[in-house]
């Protein structure tokens, strides 16, 4: 069976300008309430006494610690996906197509090329799992795997030098 949650609220999509403010509010202002301060921007009291705990952690004078939900399990970079993804549209052009199997490896192997940390079952099998893949073709949405299937003899043998010479001169 799939895998493909859909979110069900908007919580962790409130923008992270609107928590610096509060922070900023509750930190300068000697009289702020935390409670008041994110009743002010919309915020959800405790949400912003972890924003403001992480930021006096990092320190006040660095960039304010990220906010809302993260995906986990993200294995590849968006730019590393397009280039798995480019390669993968590039060998079906070259007649070259690969089965979803072999498409899984490749990825096992860029991850190790790129120098990534992957989920301990890709390491187990050496190959990416089969969510991982279904997820990847969604989120490219020009990608298809079939099963390659077997070029006929007599199309093999017609590729030869001969036929090939004959047909670029015409």
């Amino acid at each position: 069976m799939p895998r493909s949650y859909k979110k069900k609220t908007d919580r962790g999509t409130v923008p992270r300008a609107s928590y610096e403010a509060a922070a900023r509010d509750v930190l300068s202002e000697p009289g702020q309430s935390l409670r008041d301060a994110a009743g002010n921007y919309g915020l959800c009291h405790k949400s912003l006494m972890r924003f403001i705990r992480k930021w006096r952690t990092t320190g006040l004078d660095n960039p304010a610690p990220q906010v809302g939900y993260r995906s986990p399990n993200v294995v590849f970079t968006h730019d590393q996906e397009r280039i798995l993804s480019d390669y993968f549209v590039q060998s079906a052009n070259i007649n070259y197509g690969l089965s979803a199997k072999n498409g899984r490896k490749l990825a096992f192997q860029c991850g190790v090329k790129f120098g990534i940390s992957m989920p301990p079952t890709w390491a187990d099998k050496e190959e990416a799992s089969q969510d991982w893949m279904r997820n990847f073709m969604k989120r490219t949405g020009n990608l298809s795997f079939r099963r390659p299937e077997a070029t006929s003899l007599a199309r093999g043998m017609g590729f030869n030098r001969a036929n090939v010479g004959r047909f670029l001169t015409i």
